[in-house]
Protein backbone atom coordinates (compact mmCIF):
# COMPACT_ATOMS: atom_id res chain seq x y z
CA UNK A 1 0.00 0.00 0.00
CA UNK A 2 1.26 2.92 -1.07
CA UNK A 3 2.58 5.91 1.97
CA UNK A 4 0.01 8.54 3.05
CA UNK A 5 1.61 11.93 2.20
CA UNK A 6 0.52 13.37 5.68
CA UNK A 7 1.32 17.56 6.87
CA UNK A 8 0.61 19.19 9.70
CA UNK A 9 -0.18 23.09 9.27
CA UNK A 10 0.10 25.25 12.38
CA UNK A 11 -2.06 28.34 12.80
CA UNK A 12 -4.17 27.23 10.42
CA UNK A 13 -8.02 28.54 11.09
CA UNK A 14 -6.93 31.89 9.04
CA UNK A 15 -4.67 33.71 6.27
CA UNK A 16 -1.69 32.00 5.24
CA UNK A 17 -1.75 28.67 7.35
CA UNK A 18 -5.25 28.42 5.88
CA UNK A 19 -4.46 28.99 1.99
CA UNK A 20 -1.50 26.28 2.45
CA UNK A 21 -4.04 23.74 3.84
CA UNK A 22 -6.43 24.25 1.30
CA UNK A 23 -3.67 23.70 -1.13
CA UNK A 24 -2.33 20.56 -0.08
CA UNK A 25 -5.50 19.40 0.76
CA UNK A 26 -6.31 19.34 -3.18
CA UNK A 27 -2.69 17.81 -3.56
CA UNK A 28 -4.00 14.56 -2.29
CA UNK A 29 -2.33 15.46 1.55
CA UNK A 30 -3.88 14.53 4.42
CA UNK A 31 -3.51 17.58 6.35
CA UNK A 32 -3.86 17.92 10.04
CA UNK A 33 -5.62 21.18 10.33
CA UNK A 34 -4.33 23.24 13.80
CA UNK A 35 -5.58 25.91 15.25
CA UNK A 36 -5.71 27.75 19.04
CA UNK A 37 -8.55 25.91 20.46
CA UNK A 38 -11.04 22.87 19.00
CA UNK A 39 -13.90 25.39 17.54
CA UNK A 40 -11.82 27.38 15.84
CA UNK A 41 -9.76 24.15 14.16
CA UNK A 42 -13.05 22.48 13.12
CA UNK A 43 -14.47 25.79 11.99
CA UNK A 44 -11.59 25.74 9.62
CA UNK A 45 -12.02 22.17 8.68
CA UNK A 46 -15.72 23.02 7.54
CA UNK A 47 -14.43 25.77 5.45
CA UNK A 48 -11.90 23.65 3.55
CA UNK A 49 -15.01 20.99 3.27
CA UNK A 50 -16.65 23.96 1.29
CA UNK A 51 -13.72 25.00 -0.32
CA UNK A 52 -14.09 21.84 -1.69
CA UNK A 53 -11.38 19.18 0.40
CA UNK A 54 -12.07 15.69 0.73
CA UNK A 55 -13.26 15.40 4.60
CA UNK A 56 -11.47 12.44 5.21
CA UNK A 57 -8.37 13.92 3.89
CA UNK A 58 -8.48 16.74 7.11
CA UNK A 59 -8.12 16.49 10.96
CA UNK A 60 -8.98 18.77 13.21
CA UNK A 61 -6.14 19.31 15.97
CA UNK A 62 -6.19 22.18 18.54
CA UNK A 63 -3.45 23.64 20.97
CA UNK A 64 -2.97 26.79 22.58
CA UNK A 65 0.74 27.93 22.37
CA UNK A 66 0.59 30.18 25.22
CA UNK A 67 0.06 26.92 27.12
CA UNK A 68 2.93 24.54 26.51
CA UNK A 69 0.92 21.46 28.33
CA UNK A 70 -1.34 22.18 24.83
CA UNK A 71 1.84 22.14 23.08
CA UNK A 72 3.17 18.87 24.33
CA UNK A 73 -0.30 17.12 24.59
CA UNK A 74 -0.79 17.98 21.18
CA UNK A 75 2.63 16.19 20.23
CA UNK A 76 1.47 13.67 21.71
CA UNK A 77 -1.68 12.83 19.97
CA UNK A 78 0.31 13.29 16.90
CA UNK A 79 2.75 10.71 17.12
CA UNK A 80 0.06 8.16 18.40
CA UNK A 81 -1.97 9.11 15.20
CA UNK A 82 0.55 9.04 12.89
CA UNK A 83 4.24 7.23 12.74
CA UNK A 84 4.88 9.21 9.75
CA UNK A 85 4.85 13.12 8.95
CA UNK A 86 5.94 14.03 5.95
CA UNK A 87 5.57 18.27 6.52
CA UNK A 88 5.42 20.04 9.53
CA UNK A 89 4.38 24.18 8.51
CA UNK A 90 5.43 25.94 11.54
CA UNK A 91 3.50 28.94 10.97
CA UNK A 92 1.49 29.49 13.96
CA UNK A 93 2.41 33.05 15.27
CA UNK A 94 0.69 36.69 17.20
CA UNK A 95 2.18 40.31 16.66
CA UNK A 96 1.50 41.29 20.11
CA UNK A 97 0.90 38.67 23.20
CA UNK A 98 2.08 38.16 26.92
CA UNK A 99 3.58 34.47 26.14
CA UNK A 100 4.02 36.24 22.58
CA UNK A 101 7.97 34.32 22.39
CA UNK A 102 6.82 31.16 23.23
CA UNK A 103 3.88 31.23 20.86
CA UNK A 104 6.45 33.03 17.83
CA UNK A 105 9.31 30.20 19.22
CA UNK A 106 9.62 28.07 21.96
CA UNK A 107 6.08 26.27 21.12
CA UNK A 108 7.36 25.51 17.64
CA UNK A 109 10.70 24.45 19.38
CA UNK A 110 9.11 21.95 21.31
CA UNK A 111 6.53 20.55 19.06
CA UNK A 112 8.97 19.90 16.37
CA UNK A 113 11.72 18.41 18.56
CA UNK A 114 8.57 15.80 19.94
CA UNK A 115 7.22 15.24 16.50
CA UNK A 116 11.29 14.49 15.08
CA UNK A 117 10.59 10.69 15.03
CA UNK A 118 7.50 10.96 12.77
CA UNK A 119 9.52 13.26 10.49
CA UNK A 120 13.07 11.63 10.27
CA UNK A 121 10.44 7.93 9.69
CA UNK A 122 9.22 9.49 6.89
CA UNK A 123 12.01 11.73 5.63
CA UNK A 124 10.17 14.63 6.32
CA UNK A 125 10.73 18.25 6.18
CA UNK A 126 9.84 21.63 8.31
CA UNK A 127 8.99 24.36 6.50
CA UNK A 128 9.20 27.54 9.70
CA UNK A 129 7.53 30.72 8.30
CA UNK A 130 9.59 33.64 9.37
CA UNK A 131 10.58 37.15 8.85
CA UNK A 132 12.78 39.81 7.41
CA UNK A 133 12.54 41.32 10.61
CA UNK A 134 14.65 38.50 12.38
CA UNK A 135 17.55 40.91 10.78
CA UNK A 136 16.96 43.19 13.95
CA UNK A 137 16.45 40.11 16.27
CA UNK A 138 19.09 39.33 19.02
CA UNK A 139 18.26 35.96 21.79
CA UNK A 140 16.75 38.72 24.98
CA UNK A 141 14.13 36.58 25.23
CA UNK A 142 11.96 39.00 27.95
CA UNK A 143 11.48 41.35 25.36
CA UNK A 144 7.68 42.58 23.61
CA UNK A 145 6.00 44.72 20.74
CA UNK A 146 8.22 44.56 17.75
CA UNK A 147 11.67 44.45 19.31
CA UNK A 148 10.39 40.39 20.86
CA UNK A 149 8.66 39.54 18.02
CA UNK A 150 11.65 40.05 15.83
CA UNK A 151 13.85 38.02 18.77
CA UNK A 152 11.42 35.32 18.40
CA UNK A 153 11.74 34.84 14.31
CA UNK A 154 15.62 35.33 14.37
CA UNK A 155 15.27 32.33 17.19
CA UNK A 156 12.97 30.32 15.25
CA UNK A 157 15.48 30.77 12.32
CA UNK A 158 18.32 29.87 14.18
CA UNK A 159 16.49 26.84 15.27
CA UNK A 160 15.25 25.98 11.61
CA UNK A 161 19.08 25.50 10.64
CA UNK A 162 19.75 24.24 13.44
CA UNK A 163 17.86 21.28 12.32
CA UNK A 164 19.65 20.62 9.01
CA UNK A 165 23.15 20.90 10.54
CA UNK A 166 23.41 20.35 14.65
CA UNK A 167 20.87 18.23 14.73
CA UNK A 168 22.04 14.76 15.50
CA UNK A 169 19.81 13.33 13.50
CA UNK A 170 19.36 15.38 10.82
CA UNK A 171 15.82 17.10 9.56
CA UNK A 172 15.38 18.43 5.59
CA UNK A 173 14.31 22.41 7.03
CA UNK A 174 14.41 25.64 5.91
CA UNK A 175 12.65 29.17 6.73
CA UNK A 176 10.46 31.03 4.57
CA UNK A 177 9.70 34.99 5.20
CA UNK A 178 6.48 35.12 2.71
CA UNK A 179 6.45 39.14 2.24
CA UNK A 180 4.57 41.55 3.74
CA UNK A 181 1.02 39.84 3.43
CA UNK A 182 -2.24 41.32 3.66
CA UNK A 183 -3.52 38.94 6.45
CA UNK A 184 -4.36 41.91 8.66
CA UNK A 185 -2.46 40.30 11.86
CA UNK A 186 0.52 42.00 11.87
CA UNK A 187 -0.50 45.36 10.39
CA UNK A 188 1.33 46.75 13.73
CA UNK A 189 4.77 46.15 12.61
CA UNK A 190 4.44 45.64 8.71
CA UNK A 191 1.74 48.17 7.61
CA UNK A 192 -1.97 47.69 5.90
CA UNK A 193 -2.21 46.44 2.90
CA UNK A 194 0.27 43.67 1.50
CA UNK A 195 0.47 40.62 -0.95
CA UNK A 196 -2.41 38.34 -1.46
CA UNK A 197 -2.45 35.45 1.23
CA UNK A 198 -1.79 33.28 -1.96
CA UNK A 199 1.21 34.64 -2.63
CA UNK A 200 2.48 33.97 0.17
CA UNK A 201 1.12 30.58 0.57
CA UNK A 202 2.82 29.92 -2.78
CA UNK A 203 6.18 30.70 -1.50
CA UNK A 204 5.62 28.17 1.69
CA UNK A 205 5.06 25.64 -0.77
CA UNK A 206 7.83 26.46 -3.15
CA UNK A 207 10.67 27.10 -0.99
CA UNK A 208 13.13 24.62 -2.60
CA UNK A 209 16.45 22.73 -1.32
CA UNK A 210 17.71 25.85 0.20
CA UNK A 211 17.62 27.11 3.40
CA UNK A 212 16.26 30.76 3.76
CA UNK A 213 13.77 32.41 1.57
CA UNK A 214 12.63 35.75 1.14
CA UNK A 215 8.92 35.54 -1.15
CA UNK A 216 10.33 32.90 -3.89
CA UNK A 217 14.03 33.76 -4.05
CA UNK A 218 16.83 32.54 -2.19
CA UNK A 219 18.28 34.97 0.40
CA UNK A 220 20.90 35.52 3.04
CA UNK A 221 19.65 35.54 6.95
CA UNK A 222 21.00 37.22 9.74
CA UNK A 223 24.77 36.71 10.23
CA UNK A 224 24.24 34.96 14.15
CA UNK A 225 21.59 32.20 12.12
CA UNK A 226 25.11 30.56 10.15
CA UNK A 227 27.18 30.53 13.63
CA UNK A 228 27.01 26.84 14.41
CA UNK A 229 28.22 27.84 18.27
CA UNK A 230 25.17 30.48 18.53
CA UNK A 231 22.87 27.49 17.48
CA UNK A 232 24.20 25.15 19.79
CA UNK A 233 23.40 27.91 22.89
CA UNK A 234 19.87 28.50 21.50
CA UNK A 235 19.03 24.82 21.42
CA UNK A 236 20.07 24.38 25.10
CA UNK A 237 18.75 27.82 26.68
CA UNK A 238 15.36 27.01 24.86
CA UNK A 239 15.71 23.10 26.62
CA UNK A 240 16.51 24.47 29.77
CA UNK A 241 13.47 26.94 29.29
CA UNK A 242 11.62 24.22 29.04
CA UNK A 243 13.00 21.67 31.87
CA UNK A 244 14.64 19.28 29.55
CA UNK A 245 17.80 17.21 29.81
CA UNK A 246 19.28 18.30 25.89
CA UNK A 247 22.97 16.40 26.90
CA UNK A 248 22.25 13.36 28.41
CA UNK A 249 20.66 10.95 26.14
CA UNK A 250 17.86 11.14 23.70
CA UNK A 251 15.42 12.23 26.23
CA UNK A 252 13.81 15.50 25.40
CA UNK A 253 12.37 15.42 28.97
CA UNK A 254 14.71 13.34 31.09
CA UNK A 255 12.91 13.20 34.02
CA UNK A 256 12.27 17.13 34.00
CA UNK A 257 9.16 17.38 32.12
CA UNK A 258 8.09 17.13 35.39
CA UNK A 259 9.10 20.48 35.41
CA UNK A 260 6.23 23.10 34.43
CA UNK A 261 5.35 23.84 30.99
CA UNK A 262 1.96 24.32 31.95
CA UNK A 263 2.89 28.32 32.24
CA UNK A 264 2.82 30.58 29.33
CA UNK A 265 6.17 31.74 28.81
CA UNK A 266 5.50 35.38 29.12
CA UNK A 267 9.23 34.50 30.75
CA UNK A 268 8.37 31.52 32.36
CA UNK A 269 8.51 28.56 29.87
CA UNK A 270 10.50 26.49 32.93
CA UNK A 271 7.24 25.44 34.02
CA UNK A 272 6.68 21.84 33.44
CA UNK A 273 4.33 19.70 31.48
CA UNK A 274 1.73 19.13 34.39
CA UNK A 275 -1.48 17.00 33.76
CA UNK A 276 -1.34 14.93 31.04
CA UNK A 277 1.77 16.15 29.65
CA UNK A 278 3.51 15.17 33.08
CA UNK A 279 5.03 12.21 32.66
CA UNK A 280 3.81 11.08 29.27
CA UNK A 281 6.19 13.94 27.79
CA UNK A 282 8.97 11.66 28.93
CA UNK A 283 7.68 8.75 26.44
CA UNK A 284 6.77 10.83 23.40
CA UNK A 285 10.09 12.83 23.52
CA UNK A 286 12.15 9.80 23.86
CA UNK A 287 13.33 10.04 20.80
CA UNK A 288 13.14 13.57 20.47
CA UNK A 289 16.29 15.15 18.21
CA UNK A 290 19.52 16.69 20.13
CA UNK A 291 22.22 18.60 18.91
CA UNK A 292 25.00 16.48 18.25
CA UNK A 293 27.93 16.66 20.76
Amino acid sequence: MAHRRTALVTGATHGIGYEVSRRLAHQDTFVIVHGPTPGEAHAAVDRLIRDGADPHRLEPVAADYARMGDVLSLAQAITRRHERLDLLINNAGVAVHPAAFQINYLAHYALTRLLAPSLTAAGGRVVSVTSALHREGTLAFDQTGRAGYANAKLALTMFTRALRVIAEDRIRACAVHPGTIGTGSFDVFYGRGGLPVADGAAAVLGAGDGFYYEGFLRADAAPPVYDDASLRHLWRSSARLLGWDYAATKSAANGSANGSANGSANGSANGSANGSANGSANGSAKNAVKPAA
